[in-house]
């Protein structure tokens, strides 16, 4: 995608709900360019991170310097796309008859 070779879907969990964690989080992540989405989310993990990044090197960078450094984040996981089947920004808008 434009030169952005690295998609990936990251799994964050944390070991502190204050809102002066959550906070940080929030807004350390929605201010760094990689990430497109940014999702707090229910199950075994907390938040849900889309990022893009031009290769591995860069990707690997925004883990030591962004999210190893958040205090609140216990566990990082991370799924690299092996290719987009689809997307799409459209919304499923169904026509409701009564």
């Amino acid at each position: 995608m434009l030169g952005f070779d690295i998609t990936a879907f990251i799994q964050l969990s944390v070991d502190s709900h204050t809102p002066e964690c959550t906070r940080d989080l929030e807004q350390r992540l929605t201010a760094s360019p990689e990430v497109m989405a940014l999702y707090n989310v229910t199950g075994d993990f907390d938040f849900l991170v889309y990022i893009v990044c031009p290769n591995m090197e860069i990707y690997s960078q925004f883990v030591e310097l962004t999210l190893r450094s958040l205090k609140c984040v216990k566990q990082i996981k991370t799924s690299v796309s092996l290719r987009e089947i689809r997307a799409s920004s459209d919304l499923p808008i169904f026509s409701i008859s009564a």
